[in-house]
């Protein structure tokens, strides 16, 4: 700032991550000298901006998001104070059921009898080791930064399987971590419009988080229900597009490979074959659906895309609980099958090394230092972004309001007169080709349609 000859006043980290407890006057002062520090800034490299084509056109398109981003945060979400009240009461009901069945267990009630108290189930607790260790009769294969025996997570998913109390205890910190930090903390979070205003912002990817209040988090494989606490206001209906297997996609375009992009074409589920891989055919076939739907996630999320990322055979093998010759092999299969993904893997390092930064489709870079797992995500991870927030301005510019995003996932909050319309402009935009670099790679989105979040179907059902 002073550099700019601009003086300001420095506030604490508590004022700076919510700027509206200022004073008006203040507020607007400091907003002030920031917007004239940030131009001047911008005078300094306009010069470079005008003479590099690439950067401009990134610039450019860095600013069209800030405008989307920024309409977002002003639109805003409604959420429902019914939907929200009735899950807190559920959760709660749950989770105090879960601390009746835990505290009637014998190893619970026998500590009760031999130390004259309720053991304390928070994560940090000391009691809990003597249940497991002492009473239970665990053995203890982790210590904490102190030495003292860990009952984290790891260590009490490792026993749950065989050990009531551990399945109980996991169960007791999920739904209390729920009940306090999310549908506690999403009610406090409600502006006097009834509506969530979401701040979103560019990580180093271009991949969007958010801020204030993270909708992100509410995962739709895992407690889905809670989303219904975002709804439609009267009149209107929600549209929910979601890119298929996107980062897949651009990792077939980015390196050619012709097997994975006609896999792609074709409708063909490479990652289901990756799980036969792992588990055998044999174990998928006798396998409920659920139990295949959880191999095939695990097939993708621990294998294929960590190998693609620079995972190694030995990771892989602690991360699917196999063998490291089994991890070896499966590693190794996985080059011999697309060998332009493996190519493009060593270009990409290759070229990190010799210039310091990784570039992100369409011409975006990320400065060293990063590591291997950072040097090869961010070009797919960014080139994902990329494509989603090229949409979301498109998509805004056209007028539609776009109330969440949830990385290649989109909320949309439209009239519900004008929805079959809607629906299809908002797929046509979201499939075409929008980057040179997917080459012949097509792009598909999943679309559902409801008055809420969660109790949703898919639009080709019902429009």
């Amino acid at each position: 700032f002073v550099n700019y000859g601009i003086s300001h006043k420095v506030y604490p980290q508590s004022i700076m991550s919510n700027l509206t407890q200022l004073p008006i006057e203040e507020l607007l002062e400091y907003n002030g000298k920031d917007a004239i520090f940030e131009y001047s800034i911008y005078k300094k490299q306009e010069k470079r901006l005008n003479k590099d084509k690439i950067l401009q056109f990134v610039y450019k398109e860095q600013i069209e998001t800030a405008k989307t981003i920024a309409q977002i945060q002003f639109d805003g979400a409604y959420t429902n104070e019914e939907s929200r009240n009735n899950l807190l009461i559920e959760y709660k009901n749950t989770k105090e059921n879960i601390e009746k069945e835990l505290l009637n267990l014998p190893s619970v009630v026998e500590f009760r009898n031999k130390y004259g108290k309720v053991p304390a189930l928070k994560s940090n607790s000391k009691d809990i080791p003597i249940i497991l260790f002492k009473l239970e009769g665990l053995e203890p294969f982790k210590k904490t930064g102190k030495g003292n025996f860990s009952v984290d997570k790891e260590v009490l998913m490792e026993y749950s399987e065989q050990n009531k109390f551990c399945e109980l205890l996991l169960k007791y910190r999920e739904y209390s971590g729920i009940e306090g930090k999310i549908l506690k903390g999403y009610t406090e979070c409600v502006f006097p419009d009834q509506k969530y205003h979401i701040s979103f912002f560019p990580v180093e990817t271009g991949r969007l988080s958010a801020r204030s209040i993270n909708l992100q988090n509410l995962d739709k494989r895992k407690h889905p229900e809670i989303r219904q606490i975002i709804v439609a206001p009267e009149g209107h209906v929600l549209l929910i597009y979601d890119f298929a297997q996107l980062e897949f996609r651009v990792i077939a375009a980015v390196s050619n490979c012709r097997k994975v992009i006609d896999m792609i074409k074709n409708n063909y589920d490479v990652h289901m074959d990756k799980a036969i891989e792992i588990w055998g055919e044999e174990i998928i076939k006798n396998a409920s659906p659920k139990e295949v739907k959880l191999m095939r996630y695990r097939a993708k999320n621990e294998f294929v895309f960590p190998a693609i990322y620079g995972s190694m055979p030995k990771a892989i093998s602690k991360r699917l609980d196999i063998s490291e010759t089994h991890a070896e092999y499966l590693y190794n299969k996985l080059w011999s099958d697309f060998p332009e993904i493996k190519e493009w893997q060593d270009n990409i390092l290759k070229m990190y090394e010799k210039k310091r930064y990784t570039e992100i489709p369409p011409g975006r870079r990320r400065y060293a230092p990063l590591t291997k797992n950072e040097i090869l995500n961010t070009p797919i991870q960014g080139a994902a972004s990329s494509i989603v927030c090229k949409a979301m301005n498109i998509l805004s510019r056209k007028g539609y309001k776009i109330i969440i995003n949830v990385h290649d996932e989109l909320v949309f909050c439209v009239k519900e007169e004008k929805a079959k319309y809607a629906a299809e402009e908002i797929q046509s935009v979201m499939e075409s080709k929008m980057y040179a670099f997917m080459g012949d790679v097509p792009l598909t989105v999943e679309g559902f349609i409801g008055y809420d979040w969660y109790n949703v179907y898919p639009i080709k059902e019902i429009i």
